[in-house]
């Protein structure tokens, strides 16, 4: 079972994410960085479904809703505020030979998998795309 956590919980969360992610600097781990910023997203969107859908609590979400706030998918959050159309998400190959989607992002960075050397630029177009919402968030919730 999730631990609970109500709109309120998930705007402090992004903002505090954000903030931490912006003051990082130039040291320290990038994949730990980009973490910081996949979860400040994840936090961000599901506060602004909750915002739309006027939600206090995930639980009181009805599907696809529900099906989306229980997930770590960006684009799933995106499409249930109109907005999966606007960020496209590349594909990030790892050097394991599987892809990286947007259900699986946080994974990619938290356990520090590396992509192939190739796929670079696209790491950090998710980077600057994550920015983006996370620019888009903070002016919607």
């Amino acid at each position: 079972m999730s631990l609970r956590a109500d709109q309120r919980d998930y705007k402090q969360a992004f903002t505090k994410h954000l903030h931490a992610y912006n003051n990082w600097g130039s040291t320290g781990s990038d994949s730990s960085k980009r973490l910081i910023l996949a979860y400040c997203v994840e936090c961000g969107l599901k506060c602004a479904i909750m915002k739309q859908e006027h939600l206090n609590m995930v639980s009181e979400a009805q599907e696809p809703v529900s099906d989306a706030l229980n997930s770590h998918d960006f684009r799933k959050m995106l499409k249930i505020l109109k907005q999966v159309g606007v960020y496209t998400f590349p594909r990030i190959k790892t050097t394991y030979l599987q892809y990286v989607e947007p259900h699986n992002y946080h994974e990619f960075c938290r356990y520090c998998i590396k992509p192939e050397n190739e796929c670079m630029g696209a790491v950090r177009q998710y980077d600057e795309i994550l920015e983006a919402i996370a620019k888009w968030i903070k002016e919607h919730i």
